[in-house]
């Protein structure tokens, strides 16, 4: 995703090859942004939990939120048992794990866009 990030900034520069830099937007604009944005999410998420100011409640709220979108593609989400957990602290390697499984699968796509496109 950050190749295609970067790949979008080069071309803005320039101002050069509309079409590609419309079919990127489509892109980023896509379901796999959206998951792209649950991930950003989930990474905010991480830095909030160290935070004492937000409660359990309020990060399982979030949790929920996220669990519903993410449910919608087909790669493994953990987000229903990280909810069950009992503390913050042992949310916090699940969550991250749940970020990684997300990084691979958005980056899967993004090397298949790149391959056809690019």
């Amino acid at each position: 995703m950050k190749a295609l990030k970067r790949k979008y900034s080069l071309l803005n520069l320039d101002g050069k090859d509309k079409p590609t830099r419309e079919n990127l937007i489509d892109y980023f604009n896509s379901p796999i942004g959206l998951l792209n944005r649950c991930k950003s999410d989930l990474e905010t998420m991480l830095t909030v939990i160290q935070s004492p100011e937000f409660d359990i409640h309020e990060i399982r709220e979030s949790l929920q939120m996220l669990k519903e979108i993410i449910s919608a593609f087909p790669l493994e989400n953990k987000l229903e048992e990280i909810n069950k957990l009992k503390t913050k602290q042992n949310m916090k390697v699940q969550i991250y794990l749940q970020i990684l499984r997300l990084k691979e699968f958005i980056n899967k796509n993004a090397e298949n866009l790149l391959r056809q496109k690019f």
